[in-house]
């Protein structure tokens, strides 16, 4: 999370994970981002050795600083690149 003259952007790593498995929410000053990797080698029974991918649900809270405008939130997935942007305007 870091902040520019007019706005707030949070910038979060989540390959693999499409947006329709990703979730947002607002309570106050706390942003929940919730969401599931699915792990689409899970059904050919492979025996694994070794894994760095975690998959499943997860979940993230962030507790946005004073001055955002939470009536003014974007959220952007760039599934190519595997991050999820979110800009927050602050409060003039």
């Amino acid at each position: 999370m870091y902040e520019v003259d007019d706005e707030v952007i949070i910038k979060i790593e989540i390959p693999g994970v499409p947006k329709e498995d990703i979730s947002l929410t607002l309570d106050d000053r706390q942003l929940i981002i919730r969401g599931t990797r699915g792990n689409p080698l899970e059904k050919l029974g492979l025996i694994y050795h070794q894994m760095e991918i975690n998959y499943g649900e997860f979940e993230r809270i962030l507790m946005l600083p004073p001055g955002v405008d939470t009536k003014n939130i974007k959220a952007e997935l760039k599934e190519k690149e595997g991050f999820l942007y979110i800009t927050i305007s602050k409060k003039e």
